[in-house]
């Protein structure tokens, strides 16, 4: 159906202009979503490993297209050894969950919405967040770089630990001040908007850490902006940075500042709220979520979607539900 066909048709419905076009808009998005879904072809076959050869479409299952190969005559889905790969979760509800963690709803609202059980969804999600944390992985900050880090509260949800009492939510600290009960997340952005954001240590970060976990995704001869942490050196000096330290905001001018990177902070915090706090164990993920959605803010839903279908598409990378736990990542 062609787009003036489709509008007319809504039109008569009686809807006001507005009301049209956001449904054009969204049916229009969907059938693009579909269209890419549906016409997603497979360079070789996963069994022989021939390349280049004609595919014979054979049936569908569970939304996804099902190939024969010509030379093994082995049947294959379109979407071996990516994200949705041995799922028995119809395509469809897959968009959903993936929809609904992008624009942080939660658990138990995407459940509903998809008629499958919270601890499927859960899985569906930490799926889609564990590839999320390797597309992460590429961001390289270039020019000047705000660097800090920011402390949350060690967290076991989910986990009984013998021999210790539970910690009711949001109950402080057993330990005053900064200790190893609050975890350290640093963020680092530039001013073109490239951001990293990641787990580090548990209470003041060592330079050992930072540099672990830095030392990929900060180009050489760029210029860093810190606060006085001493860890930052090792860093600054491997990468031979410029470095500018600002012990507080007396020190901060229109160039010279960490207000970006400590914005990004109160959002992190507020996003974990959102999900009534995070287990420490599942914080990178939330942290490459974090640094996703801001990269894309100016995209709607739909747009957002069709994105994250061709990233799906390209990513070679799947994970078994029964390694979720320990983040073990299955590369091909």
């Amino acid at each position: 159906m062609k787009h003036k066909e489709l509008k007319q048709l809504i039109t008569e419905m009686g809807l006001t202009d507005f009301q049209t076009e956001t449904i054009v808009r969204n049916v229009i998005n969907l059938l693009d979503l579909n269209d890419h879904t549906n016409n997603t072809y497979p360079d070789s076959c996963p069994n022989c490993g021939t390349i280049d050869t004609k595919f014979i479409k054979k049936g569908v299952n569970t939304g996804k297209q099902r190939y024969q190969c010509k030379s093994c005559f082995s049947a294959f889905v379109w979407d071996v050894n990516r994200l949705t790969y041995h799922s028995k979760v119809h395509i469809d509800k897959w968009n959903i969950v993936i929809r609904d963690t992008l624009s942080i709803v939660p658990l138990l609202e995407t459940a509903a919405n998809t008629d499958l059980t919270e601890r499927t969804v859960f899985r569906m999600r930490h799926k889609f967040l564990l590839l999320l944390e390797t597309m992460i992985q590429d961001n390289l900050l270039v020019g000047v770089i705000e660097c800090d880090e920011t402390y949350v509260q060690e967290s076991n949800k989910g986990k009984k630990i013998p021999g210790k009492k539970a910690r009711k939510r949001q109950a402080s600290a057993s330990k005053r001040g900064l200790s190893s009960e609050q975890i350290c997340v640093i963020v680092a952005t530039n001013r073109q908007g490239i951001e990293y954001a990641c787990v580090v240590d548990s209470g003041k970060p060592s330079a050992s850490a930072i540099r672990e976990n830095l030392e990929h995704h900060i180009q050489k001869d760029s210029v860093m902006i810190t606060d006085a942490l001493a860890s930052y050196n090792n860093i600054v000096a491997l990468k031979a940075c410029t470095h500018y330290t600002l012990s507080s905001h007396k020190d901060y001018n229109n160039l010279l500042h960490l207000n970006t990177v400590n914005s990004i902070h109160s959002i992190f915090k507020s996003m974990i709220r959102q999900y009534r706090g995070v287990a420490t164990k599942y914080l990178n993920r939330y942290c490459a979520l974090l640094v996703f959605v801001r990269k894309y803010a100016q995209m709607d839903d739909n747009e957002m979607m069709l994105l994250m279908r061709q990233q799906i598409n390209k990513s070679s990378i799947f994970c078994k539900s029964k390694l979720l736990a320990t983040t073990n990542l299955v590369l091909v």
